[in-house]
């Protein structure tokens, strides 16, 4: 490679940093309404009656008008993708066809009845269409390149955030929002500080654009460090009105739920809240 073709490939690798920055300066700019910081709403795949990872869970996810809808992704021999949340020896013996006759279907997906395999090429196709914020919980490293793929192929560099398998990809895809899912272990009473500190460092140091932890890990210190650090913040799956409360007032970025209409009242309250506190202190 001589010094041209290395000066292209290292502006192409910051263009798609800063579209990337761009993204997150976005949604930023988007969680500002009425003055103050809005948390985001995840709708976990199965937030409505469907099965998780079916085509209705994923259309009930979209009509709950969460500002992200989650799928979770696993790869068939094919490398068809498909949405999946275990990771079952038949996918890496069959193709998407087979997998979705119904007696292969029910061992490989024995939730969903009488609902066919989801492809994430549909979800994609659809969620371009209608500019809808997907999370794409990728649960094998081998989901990673052609969900990248179908990516692009849709334009949705834009739409896409990635949680789960991700290693590797603020490097190889700079232009898709990737977060770091920081380790589930609580830390011990005391080690706050130290948990939040190497979790935040960890992520800037492989190049995330966020951290994505479980509700157990997540405290106002690792909020704390990681908007110091520039980092963007999710917390799963909290399905309790005193959790969702409890994390929105700490001020994380976006928090995934099985109860999206039960979490958007909450954080009704929590801004009405905050606004009836400011107007008292003016």
């Amino acid at each position: 490679m001589d010094r041209a073709e290395a000066r292209a490939g290292a502006g192409s690798r910051d263009g798609a940093r800063t579209s990337a920055a761009r993204l997150g300066t976005g949604i930023a700019r988007a969680k500002e309404r009425d003055g103050m910081k809005r948390t985001f709403i995840g709708a976990h795949t199965g937030c409505g009656d469907a099965p998780d990872n079916t085509w209705a869970s994923y259309l009930e996810g979209v009509a709950s008008g969460a500002d992200i809808v989650e799928v979770d992704v696993l790869t068939a021999r094919d490398g068809t993708l498909l949405l999946l949340h275990d990771d079952k020896p038949e996918l890496k013996s069959h193709g998407f066809a087979e997998l979705n006759e119904p007696g292969l279907r029910a061992r490989v997906a024995p939730h969903h009845g009488e609902h066919e395999l989801a492809r994430l090429d549909d979800v994609l196709r659809h969620a371009a269409a209608h500019r809808i914020r997907l999370n794409l919980d990728l649960k094998s490293p081998e989901a990673i390149d052609p969900a990248m793929a179908l990516v692009r192929t849709y334009r949705a560099e834009g739409l896409a955030f990635v949680t789960g398998c991700s290693a590797g990809m603020p490097e190889r895809y700079p232009d898709v929002p990737a977060l770091w899912n920081a380790p589930t272990t609580a830390p011990s009473a005391g080690e706050e500080e130290a948990y939040a500190k190497a979790v935040c460092e960890t992520a800037v140091r492989l190049g995330y654009r966020g951290i994505n932890l479980n509700k157990a890990t997540c405290s106002e210190a690792v909020v704390r460090s990681a908007q110091e650090a520039g980092l963007m913040v999710w917390v799963y799956t909290v399905n309790d009105p005193e959790e969702m409360l409890r994390f929105a007032a700490i001020g994380v970025d976006a928090i995934t739920t099985r109860r999206p209409a039960t979490l958007r009242a909450c954080l009704t309250e929590e801004r009405m809240d905050s606004k009836e506190s400011d107007d008292l202190r003016r």
